[in-house]
């Protein structure tokens, strides 16, 4: 399965040179610099790189999709061809979500039970929406959505593949127990198990994991539970505290 394929121009640039296309589309955008880290974060995506984003809320995360995606192909009439399939922790953040992208200009949905219709589902595997915003019980358990979700259609549509609060991937799937300096991990919830699977059993869209906290302990959890080597990931980080918020 192949999706939306990076341009030319980007495929065969350099680092410096991919990073100062990568400057130039935000500033255009933003009218404002990127930061540093959201350049490394979108070049490690654009190199195919499964990415784990480490940065304290505010960073500008939400960024880094839409830049990412901005810089990708566009169709004759420069409308983006690609989709961002994004796993959130509740409904509320999603919707959101949605209307911080249709204020930027995006088509986005938030796909929940209320809104799950036979329309709804033939609008995501067309590519009407560039953000599908989604929970991770729907993405795993949801046959519909899974059918529409691995069909080649939407495949060849499928950019980026986003975990947003992705510490969550251990709530949902493993609950750490045991007695006194004995720990057992176990599945919580059977179905949760598979995420790992299903997020990387998708054509060669790369995996983009956000957290705004990381202790080592639950970055490795996350990282066992997804079944990725540090081969398969990298890790970035920018610093997990915002010193302009202080308790006095």
């Amino acid at each position: 399965m192949t999706g939306i394929q990076v341009g030319v121009k980007i495929k065969n640039s350099g680092n410096d040179e991919l990073n100062n296309m990568i400057k130039l589309e935000a500033l255009e955008r933003y009218n404002q610099e990127a930061k540093p880290l959201q350049v490394n974060t979108v070049a490690n995506l654009f190199q195919g790189r499964n990415t784990f984003l480490l940065a304290a809320t505010g960073f500008g995360k939400s960024r880094i999709t839409e830049i990412y995606l901005n810089m990708l192909p566009k169709d004759r009439h420069r409308s983006t061809l690609g989709v961002v399939v994004v796993l959130i922790p509740l409904d509320s953040l999603g919707s959101n979500q949605v209307d911080k992208k249709v204020v930027a200009g995006y088509t986005a949905i938030n796909l929940t039970k209320a809104n799950f219709t036979n329309e709804a589902c033939l609008d995501i595997r067309d590519g009407v929406y560039n953000f599908v915003y989604l929970s991770p019980e729907m993405f795993l358990d949801n046959k519909t959505f899974s059918n529409i979700y691995f069909s080649p259609k939407f495949q060849s549509k499928l950019a980026l593949v986003v975990v947003d609060e992705a510490h969550m991937i251990y709530l949902w799937g493993l609950v750490e127990g045991g007695q006194k300096n004995i720990k057992t991990m176990y599945c919580a919830t059977p179905g949760f198990c598979s995420l790992g699977g299903q997020l990387l059993t998708k054509n060669n869209a790369p995996l983009l994991l956000m957290l705004a906290t990381g202790r080592p302990g639950a970055i490795a959890k996350i990282k066992k539970n997804l079944k990725l080597l540090d081969t398969h990931i990298d890790i970035l980080r920018s610093e997990l505290t915002r010193p302009e918020i202080r308790i006095i």
